[in-house]
């Protein structure tokens, strides 16, 4: 039957599990789970196929990825790249907002025991002649394959996103800082590129980058999410400049995080613009790298905070 009639699979095995006297919405998962089947496919229309549908393709991912079978080129026998892009399908159009992450890490976890991680890790090792100080542990391996993973699936959604007419910079700028929601970061995309059809939208991505730039050279090691963490200390501001960026910065966050929190990153993203006059007054007055010590740090937290407004919506340096 397999074999012979292709285009039935899934068909006749919900026709099989109706014979064998399952319930409906049974039945139809195991007809949807394979959707879509082609580019432009039918997407699952039941909870239960949606759901099944999801946890095969993650299923199918990470146990190649577990075993080393990466699709390379245009070679991809497992079709690790449809089934990728068929979950960020069904997690847009269901409005699926269940962290993609966690969902990968907990596929790794359970598809790849601790005698499989310790069979590659020896394999790996004759191969490549590690030390036993440079042999990854289980849950080292595990959290590599879980970012491989990831990054695996966020090139196919930048490519799905681009190819549906979004910006490049948008989607790289939006996927940057985050994917795990997947329905929330095409929000963001799209809310990217609506500013950046308003007239001033390139000197406003100009200054945020400037912004995004100085603190990526002044710790290179560290996560923006450090950002929000920096104390500023305003005895140590000795221009106008400074203390209304400040104060602009500090009336800006509430009011931009509650536009996040309702999922509506245009007025979001409205809000921070109207910071640009204050960070373009900031980097015409005012040098960050200066020799003493405390106060270039303090320009830094303050551009720190400046940058925790939108560094969970955009990478501005990715514009």
């Amino acid at each position: 039957m397999v074999i012979e009639f292709t285009k039935l699979q899934g068909v006749i095995g919900r026709v099989y599990a109706q014979k064998a006297g399952e319930n409906e919405d049974v039945a139809t998962a195991v007809e949807q789970h394979y959707r879509p089947v082609h580019s432009g496919g039918a997407l699952p229309d039941t909870l239960t196929g949606k759901i099944v549908a999801i946890a095969d393709k993650i299923d199918t991912i990470c146990g190649c990825f577990s075993i080393d079978l990466i699709p390379t080129g245009a070679s991809d026998p497992y079709a690790l790249r449809r089934q990728s892009i068929g979950i960020i399908q069904i997690m847009i159009a269901s409005g699926f907002t269940f962290s993609i992450k966690k969902l990968v890490e907990k596929s790794v976890s359970l598809y790849l025991t601790d005698s499989d991680i310790k069979n590659i890790s020896e394999k790996q090792t004759s191969s490549d002649k590690q030390t036993s100080s440079d042999k990854p542990v289980p849950s080292e391996k595990k959290a590599i394959i879980a970012e491989n993973v990831m990054g695996f699936i966020k090139t196919r959604m930048t490519n799905m996103l681009v190819d549906q007419g979004h910006s490049k910079e948008a989607v790289a700028s939006a996927l940057a800082v985050g994917f795990e929601n997947v329905p929330d970061a095409l929000l963001r995309i799209k809310a990217l590129d609506l500013l950046r059809q308003a007239p001033d939208f390139d000197p406003l991505s100009a200054a945020f980058k400037r912004v995004v730039n100085i603190l990526k050279k002044s710790e290179p090691n560290e996560r923006s999410d450090s950002y929000q963490k920096k104390e500023v200390d305003e005895s140590l501001f000795f221009s106008d400049s400074e203390k209304s960026l400040y104060a602009a910065a500090k009336g800006l966050s509430s009011r931009v995080d509650g536009f996040i929190s309702q999922g509506d990153y245009d007025l979001a993203l409205k809000e921070i613009a109207s910071i640009r006059p204050e960070v373009d007054s900031f980097f015409d007055d005012v040098m960050v790298m200066v020799d003493d010590e405390a106060v270039k740090n303090n320009r830094i937290a303050l551009l720190s905070t400046v940058a925790s407004i939108f560094e969970h919506i955009a990478d501005f340096s990715q514009i």
